[in-house]
């Protein structure tokens, strides 16, 4: 699912997504910058958020929620959603709800 963050001019993107309940996550393969937040103790699940770009009308993300690790065996196996109720409720509830001030 596609997302647009919203930030005041200045803003530090980073902090903003961390703000959302994220954080950074290092990946050797990725070529984009993303963030995680886990569902529970383990490392899946988890929403799994991709920073497209940032420009003057905020942060332009791809959010997902990957169930389980991926295979990389002979082509790209990945369990992720990539939309439906679980997916719309994080934007709804973790995501806006924390960028809204209070």
């Amino acid at each position: 699912m596609n997302v647009t963050l919203s930030v005041v001019e200045g803003a530090n993107p980073q902090m903003v997504i961390n703000r959302c309940g994220y954080a950074t996550h290092h990946d050797r393969h990725a070529t984009q910058l993303s963030f995680t937040r886990r569902l529970g103790s383990y490392s899946y699940p988890r929403f799994h958020l991709y920073v497209n770009s940032i420009n003057e009308n905020g942060i332009h993300c791809s959010l997902h929620l990957d169930m389980k690790q991926p295979t990389y065996v002979q082509g790209h196996a990945h369990s992720g959603e990539y939309s439906g109720p679980q997916v719309e409720k994080e934007v709804e509830k973790q995501i806006v709800s924390a960028l809204v001030e209070k």
